[in-house]
């Protein structure tokens, strides 16, 4: 992989290792791949999402879409954070490419574009301290507001893997 591959949660090391981690929180487990090339926003998304207390979010952080597809081929995740502006991919075909991969999976789009501000799933960067970011990804994954058929889908399989994990 070209670049550097994060994996952490709020309670683990900072090694990159959360296996044997003990959630504080209730039990629900969320693995998140998080796709952003800046090191600041990578760092702002685990810390507000480490301070969620409602879901223990497991991030796993990569710099490029190559990284996001060969980790979305091994890997198990419940949701994509996904900036659409990344060195080997730019715009929302990054996001489609992701979802072809691995379409089960929800997918929000992190980005500083303007305009989208109220759209449901898409997060503005500038957002993320106001709560935006732990709400968006709560009505992707609970179906808070997001009652498609996939997102029944998508809370069911999810429901299995938190009773099961």
């Amino acid at each position: 992989m070209s670049g550097p591959v994060d994996t952490w949660d709020d309670d683990a090391d900072r090694s990159g290792s959360w296996e044997g981690v003990t959630p504080a929180r209730d039990s629900r487990i969320a693995h998140v791949l998080l796709v952003e090339d800046n090191a600041h926003d990578a760092d702002l998304v685990k810390l507000f999402l480490g301070q969620d207390e409602r879901v223990t979010w497991v991030v796993t952080h990569v710099e490029t879409l190559k990284e996001a597809k060969q980790l979305l081929s091994n890997s198990e995740f419940q949701v994509l954070v996904v900036d659409p502006g990344l060195p080997d991919s730019h715009g929302v075909g990054s996001v489609l490419s992701l979802r072809a991969k691995a379409p089960q999976v929800p997918a929000l789009i992190l980005s500083g574009w303007e305009g989208y501000e109220n759209e449901e799933g898409f997060c503005p960067k500038s957002e993320i301290p106001q709560g935006r970011l732990t709400e968006s990804l709560h009505r992707l994954l609970y179906g808070v507001s997001h009652d498609d058929i996939t997102g029944r889908i998508m809370r069911s399989s999810l429901s299995e893997a938190l009773r099961d994990g």
